[in-house]
């Protein structure tokens, strides 16, 4: 049901490069809260892309993963520390298996599909498990992947 043929992942070949893999990711890792999505796995199979995949962003310089921040609005600061996630017990009544799946096992909605990724209703975009805001509507915009893309600075 997840799709599997978009995710990040680092795969190798030779074992012995795993230990300047995992390295890598705990310096990055160190830069953020959460935990990184990054799959480490030993690689067993490649296909290659098609070719209007190769070199995409070179082919597609204003691509998905380049927004122009020129046009944002002003932006709001939320304090997440006033928000508490649910405790693992709450969340499995109160998900559903697809909602846990991707909000505390790391997996993704096919696209196209999600209760949200065509919604146009004005409002706040909330953290399920804790209510935390996340996106504005106004911030939100038609990417073409099929899920909801908002502006976000970083």
């Amino acid at each position: 049901m997840w799709e599997t043929s978009t995710r990040t992942g680092i795969y190798y070949t030779d074992p012995a490069v795993l230990p300047v893999i995992e390295s890598a990711i705990e310096k990055v890792q160190k830069g953020y809260e959460k935990r990184l999505a990054v799959e480490i796995l030993p690689l067993y199979s490649f296909y290659t892309a098609e070719e209007y995949h190769q070199r995409y962003l070179e082919k597609n310089p204003n691509g998905y993963c380049h927004v122009s921040f020129d046009s944002l609005k002003e932006t709001v600061k939320v304090d997440a520390s006033a928000f508490q996630k649910m405790v693992e017990e709450e969340l499995k009544v109160k998900l559903t298996p697809e909602q846990y799946e991707v909000t505390q096992e790391s997996a993704t909605e096919a696209p196209f599909t999600g209760t949200y990724w065509d919604n146009s209703l004005d409002g706040l975009y909330v953290d399920i498990t804790s209510g935390e805001p996340l996106f504005s509507s106004r911030d939100k915009f038609e990417s073409g992947c099929g899920w909801p893309s908002f502006y976000k600075t970083c």
